[in-house]
């Protein structure tokens, strides 16, 4: 299940944005430094151009729940059409296991809702 935790839609998301991940098998553990296996997490394929781009902020990560926020694009802007893929190990030097969201989601729609989380000290201003 994919659901835009900003937004509150399932089909689309914005840079800065929260997405929610349900599944089962997600937690694994990190990839050995000496192996040959690619890094697991969270990957934004955009099916148009094939640019892989990997999640690097999670706000959540369990068995079968992922939360993330959703990072610029490694080269470009967003599709209407990425793939979302997530890739673990359960030891660390297993083999790399994926899954795939198994429809594409928008990701040229940025939110309206500003996306990005903002932390502030108590008292200071917003600008």
């Amino acid at each position: 299940m994919f659901n835009n935790l900003i937004t509150q839609t399932t089909d689309s998301f914005g840079v800065g944005d929260v997405i929610a991940l349900k599944g089962e098998h997600f937690k694994g553990e990190p990839a050995s430094e000496d192996s040959n296996t690619p890094p697991p997490g969270v990957f934004l394929i955009d099916t148009v151009d094939g640019v892989e781009t990997q999640a690097e902020t999670y706000l959540k990560n369990t068995d079968k729940n992922y939360e993330f926020i959703v990072p610029p694009k490694a080269s470009g802007t967003y599709s209407n059409a990425i793939k979302i893929e997530v890739r673990t190990v359960y030891t660390p030097h297993g083999t790399l296991r994926t899954g795939t969201y198994p429809h594409t989601v928008d990701g040229s729609k940025q939110s309206e809702k500003g996306g990005a989380i903002r932390c502030e000290r108590k008292g200071e201003k917003k600008k």
